[in-house]
């Protein structure tokens, strides 16, 4: 078979039982290609709990507590955007409450890091000293301070919550935020 360009030079083109014996072999590496990068996710991905520290699943438990209060917020306003979010938040908060009932089948893991440390008075974590707690609008200026808790008042908010008192869901706001005249479940302005 030949083929001219558009010089007009003569090419010799490979022939079309080459061209198909060609693409059956393509089309067996490909498979095999994706067989193994199948089985490789298989045996290396993260399965829930298995390779997740306790910090990393509270961690988890947190950034679904804020996922959940952000979707909230914006189910009170009424327009096509918060109608497609409703799904999220329900969504978010299965997986909310699923974190928490996962944390809670294992108290021998979570209550018994939370208690030594609690004991201690002091959390052995290498992440940052203070914690976002509740969904913050980072493009408007708040006080982080009312937003934020140690690693080690989490713990005690997590133990007293979920442990002691048994409640379905962490408390909205942190107890600073509170103390400092900020209501439960609504957002409080920053007086300057």
């Amino acid at each position: 078979m030949r083929f001219y360009n558009f010089i007009g030079k003569q090419i010799n083109l490979i022939s079309y039982s080459q061209l198909k014996i060609t693409i059956k072999y393509m089309k067996k590496i490909m498979l095999i290609m994706v067989i193994l990068s199948f089985l490789y996710s298989a045996i290396h991905g993260q399965q829930k709990g298995t390779n997740l520290s306790v910090d990393q699943e509270i961690d988890w438990l947190l950034y679904y507590k804020r996922e959940y209060e952000k979707y909230s917020a914006f189910a009170n306003v009424k327009n096509d955007f918060t109608k497609k979010n409703i799904n999220k938040k329900d969504s978010i908060y299965k997986l909310y409450t699923g974190q928490i009932e996962y944390i809670r089948k294992s108290p021998d893991r979570y209550l018994t890091l939370i208690n030594s440390s609690i004991q201690k008075n002091k959390v052995e974590y290498d992440g940052p000293p203070n914690i976002v707690y509740d969904y913050v609008n980072f493009a408007l200026p708040y006080d982080s301070d009312l937003h934020s808790i140690t690693r080690l008042e989490l713990y005690q908010v997590i133990k007293k919550y979920l442990f002691d008192q048994d409640d379905t869901i962490l408390p909205h706001r942190t107890e600073a935020y509170i103390k400092a005249g900020g209501k439960e479940n609504l957002p409080m302005p920053l007086n300057r």
